[in-house]
């Protein structure tokens, strides 16, 4: 598996999405506070009161060690993000 895979992260409701290209080796816990700032650069409307996320893989939600590649995502995957 490739170092980062480009990946969709939606809202839970839908309202946003983009497509980033992020860690897969990386734990969740380590690039989840640089991922929440990118999405408030893109959106501050939708993640200012942000504070800390959660994301989800197939309905599985990541764990703080669980990476990319522990879930089973890969190029093309949808990640649903909520506030933590």
């Amino acid at each position: 598996m490739p170092d980062n895979c480009i990946v969709t992260i939606r809202t839970e409701d839908g309202a946003f999405e983009v497509d980033l290209d992020i860690p897969s080796r990386i734990p969740f816990g380590e690039f989840k506070g640089d991922l929440l700032g990118i999405l408030k650069t893109l959106s501050e409307d939708a993640f200012g009161g942000w504070n800390d996320c959660a994301l989800q893989c197939k309905a599985h939600v990541f764990g703080e060690k669980d990476t990319l590649m522990d879930m089973g995502a890969f190029d093309g995957s949808i990640l649903v993000i909520s506030r933590g």
